[in-house]
């Protein structure tokens, strides 16, 4: 049984995809953070592959966008976003949500 803030946080990244502010996959967080878009933050699971997180924190650090890895599994980010498939990365588009998920890490 998943702790209860993990379920808010989860939560958080439910409305936050189907408000449209959420970027997610590996590719399309770079893109976005590359993008002329602000991202507000970065979130990588911590089941990812050791290239996925490097290629993440090193797009972030460039960019100079807020990155984290979370305690949670690409298979409970996926579900949490109603996507049937692992999801390593979500990148927040929205600085509202983006504060709201940090203060729940």
């Amino acid at each position: 049984m998943e702790p209860t803030n993990n379920g808010k946080l989860l939560s958080m990244l439910g409305l936050c995809k189907k408000a449209g502010q959420l970027a997610f996959g590996t590719d399309r967080v770079t893109d976005a953070v590359r993008g002329f878009k602000p991202v507000y933050l970065v979130l990588f699971a911590e089941d990812a592959s050791a290239n996925t997180k490097k290629r993440i924190r090193n797009c972030c650090e460039y960019y100079q966008a807020d990155c984290r890895e979370v305690a949670l599994t690409g298979e409970q980010i996926g579900k949490a976003i109603g996507k049937l498939s692992d999801i390593s990365a979500v990148a927040v588009l929205d600085k509202h949500f983006a504060d709201a998920i940090a203060s729940r890490i």
